[in-house]
């Protein structure tokens, strides 16, 4: 059973002589809001192509209120590096399975559409039965942005480089791809979409339709409807004011439902 007082997991870097350190900002800690228990008994053969969402699977779901610092808005978490999780009886509630790209996804931000998300669950594996708490020590990095900024930025089929204005200084590279009945914008490293807002394509000043984005860290690829012949100009809106900042959660002989 995991002790009430837990080590904060902070990787310390080397600090050059005379160096000053940076500030290290004060930790969030978020509300829970709702703790739900799922038990399923499957009595047919299950129907292994059927879509289960991630809160009617088998185990906990946590849901948390995330307040963000003054001025800032909610973008996305990630997964923490670490997680401690037991119920009462010592059982390890951390061994949910693996999602896409066979990783564990322990939290996963609460979408609203049309507006910022507010808050975060967090899932782990089903306590004993005989159980009647559970405690939970675990820390990670959520990503806020402050505003955004609009700017248009010519577009070729040879790649160049946006301006630093809309990157916070990170080279990032696009060019124009498609045909007559498809175009597509090209950027790279595919990480940096999630700097932008909205991405639109122009073609004489009128906007392209969008039908979705794939992308991985690499490369990512922007989609939409009509010809990529006129094509010439891009209109980004991007984030600004991005930075992380860790959300520390310490839940001590949580009751269960």
């Amino acid at each position: 059973m995991i002790r009430p007082a837990f080590a904060v997991f902070i990787v310390a870097g080397s600090l050059a002589v005379g160096a000053s350190p940076k500030p290290q900002m004060q930790a969030i800690e978020p509300t829970l809001d709702t703790v739900r228990e799922v038990r399923v008994a499957t009595l047919t053969a299950p129907d292994d192509d059927a879509f289960v969402f991630d809160t009617d699977k088998p185990g906990l779901t946590l849901e948390f209120t995330l307040t963000p610092p003054s001025g800032l808005t909610l973008l996305e978490v990630r997964q923490p590096a670490r997680i401690e999780a037991t119920d009462s009886t010592g059982a390890d509630l951390t061994g949910i399975e693996p999602g896409f790209m066979d990783e564990r996804e322990y939290v996963a931000l609460e979408q609203s559409f049309g507006e910022a998300p507010t808050g975060f669950t967090m899932r782990l594996t089903p306590p004993a039965r005989t159980a009647q708490s559970f405690t939970l020590a675990t820390a990670f990095e959520a990503v806020f942005f402050a505003g955004t900024t609009t700017e248009e930025v010519a577009v070729s089929r040879e790649w160049s480089a946006l301006p630093a204005s809309l990157t916070g200084g990170e080279t990032v590279r696009i060019r124009l791809g498609g045909g007559a009945s498809n175009a597509q914008l090209e950027m790279q490293p595919g990480a940096a979409k999630e700097r932008f807002e909205e991405v639109i394509l122009l073609a004489g000043g009128a906007e392209l339709e969008s039908n979705g984005t794939m992308w991985n860290d690499d490369e990512a690829t922007f989609l939409f409807s009509g010809s990529s012949d006129r094509v010439s100009a891009v209109r980004f809106v991007a984030r600004t004011g991005v930075r992380e900042q860790t959300v520390r959660i310490n839940l001590v002989e949580q009751a269960l439902p």
